[in-house]
Order: C-alpha cells, then sequence, then structure tokens
C-alpha cells in the first residue's frame, strides 16, 4: 500500500513496488514522514524516486511545494510532480493543475490547469472534479459554463466532497445552470457544513436567518455563525456582529457587535470596516472603547 501525502493528510494508493531496496526506502520514508523526520524522509524518497518509483515522485513533490525537509522550491515541486503525473497519478494530476492555476513553479496558465484538472476529473478523484467544476464556473482556461460547473460539482458532492457540496448549493441558491430552489440549496450547505467546511456554515446562517428553503431560525443562523466564524472566516464573523447589532437571537449588544467587527475586519472584511466607521459616528466613545477591547480580546484568544 503506497501513501501518497496531501497536505497534513496522507492518503494511500496501491501500487506495484519497483524492487524491494525501492520498497523499503518507500516505506522507511514514510515511517520517517510520519515521525516528522522531514530530511530523512526526503533522502529516502529521493531513493525510490531516482528508481521510478511514482509514489515517491508525487510524495517529494508534496515535500517540496511545502517546505517539508527541503527549502520550499515551487519549480522542483512541479518537476516531481510532472514525473508521476505522466504516469497517470491522480492526485499528481490535479497538483500539477493547482500549480498552473496559481502560477506555483511554472507561468500562471489556466489552459494548461483545465487540461491537468480535465485528466485528474476523469479518473474519478472527487477534489479535482471540483476543481474542474471551478474552472468552468469561473471561464478560466474554458469558456464559462455553469451547467458544465454544476456537472462537476455534483460528481464530486456525491462523493462527500465538502468543498463540491459547498459549490453545488451555491450554485442552486443562486440559480447559476440549475433553476433556483433554496431547499437544494439547503441540503447541500448543510452536508458540507457538517463537515467543517466554513463558507458552506456561513451561507447554510444565511439561509436560517432569512428563512429561504428552511423555516427561519434565528438560533440555527447563530449557531452556523459561531462554528464558521471560530475558523476565521470573516464574513460570518460580520454576520454575527450584526445579529448582535439587530438583536436577532441574542440580546442586543452594541458592544458585542462591534466587537466580531473588529475581528471580521482584522481578518480583511471590507464591509465589517465601513460598520465599524458608521458606528463611531454614532455611537458613545466609551461604547465603541468597549467593543474595541472586547474585539482585540477574541483576536487574542483565537491567536493562544
Amino acid at each position: 500500500m503506497k501513501h501518497f501525502l496531501r497536505c497534513s493528510s496522507l492518503l494511500l494508493i496501491l501500487l506495484a513496488l519497483v524492487s524491494v531496496v525501492v520498497a523499503d526506502s518507500f516505506d522507511d520514508g514514510f515511517q520517517a514522514y510520519n515521525a516528522g523526520d522531514y530530511k530523512k524522509a526526503h533522502d529516502l524518497f529521493l531513493v525510490a524516486a531516482e528508481e521510478g518509483d511514482l509514489g515517491a515522485q508525487y510524495n517529494l513533490g508534496v515535500m517540496y511545494r511545502d517546505g517539508l525537509g527541503v527549502p520550499q522550491n515551487y519549480n522542483e515541486a512541479v518537476r516531481y510532480f510532472r514525473m508521476s503525473a505522466e504516469d497517470g497519478v491522480d492526485m499528481a494530476l490535479n497538483n500539477l493543475g493547482i500549480m498552473y492555476k496559481n502560477g506555483l513553479g511554472v507561468p500562471q496558465h489556466y489552459g494548461k490547469a483545465f487540461m491537468w484538472f480535465d485528466e485528474a476529473a476523469r479518473t474519478g478523484l472527487m477534489n479535482a472534479q471540483n476543481n474542474l467544476g471551478v474552472m468552468y464556473h469561473e471561464g478560466h482556461g474554458v469558456p464559462q459554463d455553469h451547467k458544465q460547473a454544476v456537472k462537476w460539482y455534483r460528481l464530486a458532492a456525491e462523493q462527500g466532497d465538502a468543498q463540491a457540496q459547498s459549490n453545488l448549493g451555491m450554485m442552486y441558491d443562486e440559480g447559476q445552470g440549475v433553476a433556483q430552489d433554496p431547499e437544494e440549496a439547503a441540503k447541500w450547505y448543510r452536508l458540507s457544513a457538517e463537515q467543517g467546511y466554513a463558507k458552506a456554515q456561513n451561507n447554510l446562517g444565511d439561509l436560517y436567518r432569512s428563512g429561504l428553503g428552511v423555516e427561519q431560525d434565528y438560533d440555527e443562523a447563530l449557531k452556523w455563525y459561531r462554528l464558521a466564524a471560530g475558523q476565521g472566516y470573516a464574513e460570518a464573523q460580520l454576520n454575527l456582529g450584526d445579529m448582535y447589532e439587530k438583536g436577532l437571537g441574542v440580546h442586543q449588544s452594541y458592544e458585542d457587535a462591534y466587537a466580531w467587527w473588529v475581528v471580521a475586519a482584522e481578518n480583511g472584511d471590507e464591509m465589517a470596516e465601513i460598520n465599524m466607521k458608521n458606528a463611531q459616528e454614532s455611537w458613545s466613545e466609551g461604547l465603541i472603547e468597549r467593543g474595541q477591547n472586547l474585539g482585540s480580546e477574541f483576536i487574542k484568544g483565537a491567536g493562544d
């Protein structure tokens, strides 16, 4: 059983062993990686990769991409992903697409990103299917086609990919590529949100707040906003501030509202900055100061 590295997670794929020596190098490399000895893992994977081991080539790509045991080097990451991708390793195909999409180690090229995502998606790899859906959705490397986006999001979502479930929910929410259907949107957002995907948690909170696709329930809206906000999702932090400002599902508290806007603004939310500016023009200096201090405490607590 071959162990393929994907960020901090470890995926298993069955591949033929090139030789006993290569197999031992690979397995020893994986054990070293799992023990946190990335330098040793790199050296052992290198032995296996030079003998043509696809798993070792892929794993070296991950290590160079993430700077594990070696200085981060996107050029080397691309080189090793390409070795593995050219022999059809699905995750290497997908990662090569990501490198082209983001211009990491290669000039940014949406057409080539689309090509690699397409090849990976057709193997059934769910995160590649989601990535291909994004390309169709955004019109990157291919003419924009919301129906094709829905097709690929659905294939990945039905396999349980949280991002694809959220994206499919958004398509139903906004009526892109499918008839607008808030109930279907809520269904897919929930599946994603229950896996901990912050964007879906926030969007499900929006539906409970508005009563679209679900029975209006401010307590449920707050629950999902809090879960997303706790992951640092700025829009959910903004929404929590709005709930406190209006007293929806909570006792009205301008202090708490301002505090959550401080947190959201710290995470780059422009609307939170606008809300803070408007509050500063109409609320008392003491209230603003207390809200600022509370927001600072929230930020400090998140960093501990």
